[in-house]
């Protein structure tokens, strides 16, 4: 058994209801539940005594899957199996008993050693108490929440035996429209794909972390601290008056925005850019692997923002403090791999929940919103040290030198320090090197690269085939000659 508190079992049964075991056949009817407004909730505190009441004894896939369907939101999913849980087990119990750990690792068993574990967090706080202590982060509220680890520890807990419910998001879209997520793991859990298979076991990576290390990584551990950030309009920059804001400092502007061909993790920064959705992590957990699916499956603490915290508005980010990483991967998309726990164990990181726009984007109205997205997230780091590359590209489709400029002013303005991943692009680490060399040498200032980036439009319209990066070379090219010739 994996060294921590033991899960426990008071026994208590008077005859008047029937235990619920992992072969029970009844039905989750009848538990009595009422959405709590403005708040999740959990299906049952009687569903939840269900699940130790077997959990102990239980041996195989198949007494799991029993336990599972009586969590099931959808009825009519419950002729289907767990295909993608049952596999990540497998893989999961392989990995850790070839770790070449002693006994404890060779001998592992995923239901004698971890299941028990997961029972126990998930009861290890009354629902009562996370209604209380997770209020939700409503829209354009400025507010900050500071929770103990062992809060998430118990939602992800409750969250892996399906046991959150979604009901409430429903009543909120009926009722005020309001654009919260959903923390269901039952979309990885029915499928086969490898992406669903690899992102279940990055949960079962931090539970097994927190079964061996729990003092470590939960009850010697700070708060975690999740604020929301709102740019009002009297606090927002006058890109256009910023003139004497430069980059006239080359060997300033190579250490501001540092250019590597690496992935974003390999800089140990304690700044992390998430390439968020609007609707943060899409508002539901599914077998995908971009960029903000990847951090929030290493990172799996996050996924508590699906269900306190409404979607961004234009104005606003959020700030994820004291993030724990616990998986280490390889690849991308339909390539992702786990391929271990993270080293050092409890490293921890700040994620910068900023959402670029997905069209229009060279509209100036949408070059200023980014710009202050940027501006907002890096301003509220601190100083510290950022981890950042393409953001707002790929399936946003955004232009890579435009990103580039914009994230570049915010940091200038800021005085944020960038280290910028092109994730194995060598070409395109040169071609942002040398555009960064000719901010230096052309001295161009703030309010220059901005009447740059909003005059584009206009310029496409009269020059269809010519890219934002050939405008923006262009006009650097003017200014230096123009500086040449006085």
């Amino acid at each position: 058994m994996i060294s921590s508190t033991e899960p426990h079992n008071d026994g208590h049964n008077d005859g008047s209801e029937e235990p619920l075991t992992p072969s029970s056949s009844r039905s989750l009817d009848f538990i009595p539940h009422a959405p709590f407004k403005y708040h999740f909730f959990l299906k049952g505190t009687e569903i939840s005594k269900a699940i130790l009441e077997g959990i102990e004894e239980m041996e195989e896939f198949e007494e799991l899957k029993d336990i599972l369907h009586l969590f099931q939101n959808d009825p009519s999913k419950k002729r289907f199996g767990f295909p993608g849980l049952e596999v990540a087990i497998d893989n999961f119990t392989e990995y850790i008993r070839n770790r070449n750990e002693g006994e404890i690792s060779k001998n592992f068993d995923f239901y004698r050693d971890l299941l028990p574990k997961i029972a126990f967090y998930a009861l290890e706080v009354p629902e009562s108490e996370l209604i209380e202590k997770l209020p939700l982060m409503e829209m354009n509220q400025s507010v900050s929440l500071s929770i103990p680890p062992k809060y998430v520890r118990c939602i992800l807990a409750n969250a892996f035996f399906l046991n959150i419910s979604s009901e409430i998001h429903n009543h909120f879209q009926k009722e005020k429209e309001k654009d919260y997520g959903v923390l269901d793991f039952n979309r990885l859990y029915v499928c086969r794909l490898d992406e669903a298979v690899e992102r279940i076991i990055c949960q079962l990576s931090y539970f097994y972390q927190q079964a061996i290390d729990g003092d470590k990584l939960c009850n010697q551990r700070e708060d975690i601290i999740f604020t929301r950030y709102n740019l009002l309009p009297e606090d927002e920059p006058n890109w256009l008056e910023m003139k004497n804001i430069d980059f006239s400092d080359e060997d300033a502007t190579k250490n501001m925005v540092r250019v590597h061909s690496g992935r974003m993790e390999d800089v140990p920064c304690r700044g992390f850019v998430d390439f968020a959705n609007r609707f943060i992590h899409i508002g539901s957990i599914i077998p995908s692997l971009t960029q903000e699916e990847v951090l929030f499956s290493c990172c799996p603490e996050s996924f508590l923002t699906l269900l306190i915290c409404e979607s961004l508005s234009d104005s606003e980010i959020i700030i994820m403090k004291n993030i724990v990483r616990y998986s280490e991967y390889t690849g991308y998309l339909n390539t992702f791999k786990f391929t271990g726990l993270f080293e050092p164990r409890g490293h921890t990181i700040d994620i910068i929940i900023m959402d670029a726009i997905p069209k229009r984007h060279f509209q100036p109205e949408m070059i200023k919103r980014d710009l202050n997205k940027a501006y907002l997230g890096f301003k509220n780091m601190n100083n510290t040290d950022i981890t950042t590359g393409n953001w707002g590209c790929g399936a946003f489709g955004g232009d890579i030198t435009l990103k580039l400029t914009q994230q570049c002013c915010a940091a200038r303005v800021t005085n944020s320090v960038l280290h910028y991943s092109t994730f194995k692009n060598e070409d395109l680490k040169k071609e942002m090197e040398d555009i960064l060399h000719l901010f230096a040498i052309t001295k161009i200032s703030i309010s220059e690269l901005y009447y740059i980036m909003i005059t584009y439009h206009e310029y496409r319209a009269l020059n269809s085939k010519a890219q934002f990066k050939d405008y923006l070379l262009q006009e650097l090219e003017r200014k230096r000659l123009e500086q040449s010739q006085q």
